[in-house]
Order: C-alpha cells, then sequence, then structure tokens
C-alpha cells in the first residue's frame, strides 16, 4: 500500500542576485503544484526562476521542510534543512531528510 502524504514544502533559495526583478515561480513537489497528497517518502521539488535581469542565474539552493510555518522561522525547528547547497539544479531536486509520515502536513 502507498503512503499518501499531504506536502507543503517550504523552499528557501539562496545564491541568486535577487533584486526586485528576480522572482522564485512554478514552485513543484513531485511534479505538481501545491499538492493535497503525494504517494512517494522521498518527494522531488522543482522551481524556476523569473528575470527581467540579463544573466541572472542560480548558483546555489536551500530546502527547508517542516510541520508549520512557525517551524521555519529562525527560532523553530525544521524536519529537514538541506543547507545551502552550492548547484544550478532546480529541477527534481529530492528530499533527502528523515522518513515522512503518511497524512502529515509538512
Amino acid at each position: 500500500m502507498k503512503k499518501i502524504i499531504e506536502l507543503i514544502c517550504g523552499l528557501a533559495l539562496a545564491g541568486v542576485a535577487f533584486a526586485a526583478e528576480t522572482t522564485i515561480v512554478n514552485l513543484n513537489v513531485e511534479y505538481h503544484k501545491n499538492p493535497i497528497a503525494i504517494d512517494t517518502a522521498h518527494p522531488r521539488f522543482s522551481w524556476e526562476i523569473q528575470s527581467s535581469k540579463r544573466g541572472a542565474s542560480q548558483t546555489a539552493y536551500r530546502i527547508l521542510v517542516a510541520e508549520s510555518e512557525k517551524d521555519l522561522s529562525a527560532t523553530g525547528s525544521p524536519l529537514w534543512d538541506s543547507g545551502r547547497v552550492v548547484s544550478e539544479d532546480s529541477f527534481a531536486v529530492p528530499y533527502q531528510g528523515p522518513a515522512l509520515k503518511s497524512r502529515t502536513n509538512y
């Protein structure tokens, strides 16, 4: 039987020279935007960078997964923090934290 995991992820990207004209769009978990549930214990994250600034690109990312927004704050405790990963990858980046529980919002 497949696990059904309700997942809301916190995704923070680092390494982009963020200016008013640079934004992160199309955040996806397992190729879906805001999925109600997924059936994998190690979901993959994807995102896109939009910028009107010529040559803007990602040089690193950081992914945070938590059960609440409070856990994503400076005083909180996320379930998984990828740390700063020096990489241009932004498609199908795998979750590498502890096992996710079924029927739990993250």
